[in-house]
């Protein structure tokens, strides 16, 4: 019982922060970027440490590829 409450509950926060990215996505500022863009974006981070394409790969989980191509469609749509 105790388990599927934690997990109810963290369903419905994975939800909420779906939910404020597209918000936040949909901003004209923001508004061609989706919520794999700004997931991206966050990962590779700013200032005097930003990551590798090899480093945002690994952070989120995804290949070096994967991480590349997210770059590359940012870099093609400006």
């Amino acid at each position: 019982m105790r388990t599927k409450i934690i997990n109810e509950q963290l369903t419905d926060l994975f939800y909420n922060f779906i939910e404020m990215e597209d918000r936040i996505a949909a901003n004209d500022r923001y508004a061609d970027l989706n919520s794999s863009d700004m997931r991206f974006l966050s990962a590779v981070g700013k200032g005097s440490h930003p990551r590798t394409i090899t480093q945002v790969g690994d952070y989120l989980r995804v290949g070096r590829q994967t991480a590349h191509h997210a770059s590359s469609s940012l870099i093609r749509r400006g």
